[in-house]
């Protein structure tokens, strides 16, 4: 009996682990972007005569929410601030870009470290290729200043609540009615493609996207305060704050309070479940194998040793 339970316990452990193996996506902890330098900053966003570096993923389908710099900055022009130098952060491969300041300090001397954490969502596909430009708000008389030990970080996983299922054909219209602040919101593909934004089309100060028919597959939307920032594979939170409140077609989907510096994200799929990949389900395949043969072998003990009557089974 002691041995028949214990076998139907690692049976029931068996089939958490595929359940999970399948359930719970891939992604890797973090991803940095790194260049020894020298990076010339010499001139404003976009101009040639600024420098840069580059950087491919290579990990799985990952979304982030925190964005590391540290890097080494050496004044050239002895009238340039530390707060003038900017990075701007293209993902070459979606068509997206951010722009971000990454000191406040006025003029300094030599050379200074910093460091710099921005809150913010990050999506990222396999190969995306990216590309950090360094780039002056304003343009002194040649190279203004020089960066070295570069590291861009990627890392962080964001809070996603899932909503399920969606029949194909199902027209949306997606709001922030009744939350009581200035709301923004925006809806992503699966790939990080941002497919709608909105600011104020709703009541007041609040924001509606009508969707219309979405084509099947997974889909993230995204809620924010006021001055969010949106664009391909991308998304800046902004300083408004308050309770949110989050609809589809007219029904609340998510609601309660949201700090300032932050997003609400959730995920939905339109369509059919995805089926696993080959590998995968060969994985699930052996395991539930496995785990049905050390059954069984249970079952057939149980009936060697123990007599019927005492099985306490219908059928031992």
């Amino acid at each position: 009996m002691r041995i028949l339970k214990l076998r139907r316990r690692v049976f029931l452990a068996l089939c958490t682990l595929v359940l999970a193996t399948f359930m719970v996506p891939s992604a890797w902890s973090q991803y940095s972007a790194t260049s020894p330098g020298p990076i010339l900053s010499q001139a404003g966003q976009g101009s040639p005569l600024n420098e840069f570096y580059t950087g491919t993923y290579l990990g799985p389908a990952s979304i982030f929410n925190l964005i590391t710099f540290n890097g080494d900055l050496t004044e050239v022009n002895t009238a340039t601030w530390a707060s003038e130098a900017r990075w701007l952060v293209t993902n070459q491969s979606l068509g997206g870009a951010i722009a971000y300041q990454p000191s406040t300090v006025g003029n300094f001397t030599f050379t200074i470290s910093i460091n710099k954490s921005l809150s913010a969502l990050v999506f990222l596909n396999p190969g995306d290729a990216l590309r950090f430009d360094a780039y002056e708000s304003v343009n002194d008389s040649g190279v203004d200043a020089s960066w070295a030990n570069l590291d861009h970080t990627f890392s962080g996983t964001p809070i996603i609540t899932s909503l399920g299922y969606y029949a194909p054909g199902t027209s949306f219209v997606l709001d922030t009615e009744s939350s009581n602040f200035d709301t923004e919101l925006a809806l992503y593909s699966s790939a990080g493609t941002l497919l709608f934004s909105d600011d104020d089309s709703g009541t007041g100060t609040l924001s509606s996207i009508n969707a219309g028919t979405l084509s099947n597959g997974t889909y993230y939307l995204v809620g924010g305060g006021y001055n969010s920032g949106f664009t391909h594979g991308f998304a800046f939170p902004g300083s408004a704050a308050g309770t949110l409140n989050m609809r589809i077609n007219g029904s609340t989907i998510s609601s309660g309070s949201l700090a300032a510096n932050s997003f609400r994200v959730l995920t939905f799929t339109v369509g059919i479940v995805a089926v696993p990949e080959p590998a995968t389900t060969g994985l699930i395949a052996v395991i539930s194998i496995v785990a049905w043969i050390g059954f069984r072998r249970g079952r057939s003990k149980c009936r060697s040793v123990v007599p019927k009557s005492e099985c306490g089974l219908s059928r031992c």
